[in-house]
């Protein structure tokens, strides 16, 4: 994509030795001999090379370009690796350029039978209402059904992946959500997804947009709201390495998990 789009080098770092394998045979096919003069293809993560290693060519790159987005924002460790490129290599623009996670509380979900089999057929699980485990489970899914979503949708985190002053201020996150709700309404749990900005005003929303990532079902057992009408969420999130953690506070619900 990078050498499609004008890229005159590229370096490419691949954690798997697999990819790294198959990465460096489709090059030579389609590259030949010039291959090395182009791309270099190395294997481990960028977080454990020297700055040399990472400058095959012996210079610094002019853009930082990653997928490593999973179905929230930092749940592959992007921060923390985009952190650590732009202090040794940076300032560079990054592509994607920011990235959040959003969530919205939803009404208890119930599968129809044809729903039940079919989520244990190809995940093996998947339950229906009555069948949900009695603690909180977090849950990947897809098409949730929208007519159960209660509240707009509001961030819990966010990333700056161009600006090096922000992102660091972002690897540790403690937000406080209040969603407002008819009194009596019951809340099973929360949705949560991806929205990732790869240029000014380029956006993908993987809820919104048919796209290869899930979303998340945040499964809390149902809870009816109070007089007050308001359930209020903590998100919290510590991705200052590549293995993020996340404790979610849902009314009188709590979740905590290394995703």
């Amino acid at each position: 994509m990078s050498l499609k789009s004008g890229a005159e080098q590229v370096v490419a770092v691949e954690a798997s030795a697999a990819h790294t394998a198959a990465a460096r045979r489709r090059l030579e096919r389609l590259f030949g001999d010039t291959t090395g003069r182009r791309v270099q293809v190395l294997p481990g993560r960028s977080t454990d090379m020297e700055e040399t290693a990472l400058m095959p060519f012996g210079t610094k790159p002019d853009l930082l370009v990653a997928e490593l987005l999973g179905y929230t924002a930092s749940e592959e460790g992007a921060p923390a690796v985009f952190a650590d490129l732009q202090r040794r290599l940076g300032p560079l623009p990054a592509v994607p350029s920011a990235a959040q996670s959003l969530a919205v509380p939803v009404a208890p979900l119930v599968l129809s039978r044809t729903d039940v089999w079919r989520n244990w057929w190809v995940h093996g699980g998947w339950l229906s209402r009555g069948q949900f485990p009695p603690g909180p489970a977090l849950y990947d899914c897809r098409n949730f059904p929208r007519e159960l979503e209660l509240a707009e949708p509001q961030v819990w985190e966010e990333f700056n992946f161009s600006n090096l002053d922000q992102l660091e201020a972002q690897l540790q996150q403690d937000r406080e959500l209040v969603f407002n709700l008819p009194a009596g309404t019951e809340v099973g749990g929360l949705l949560l997804w991806m929205r990732a900005e790869l240029a000014d005003g380029i956006y993908i929303d993987t809820r919104k947009e048919c796209t290869s990532w899930n979303q998340y079902y945040l499964h809390l057992g149902p809870q009816v709201i109070g007089p007050d009408g308001r359930l209020g969420v903590s998100a919290k999130v510590d991705a200052r390495t590549e293995d993020v953690s996340y404790e979610f506070q849902v009314g009188q619900k709590s979740y905590r998990s290394h995703p």
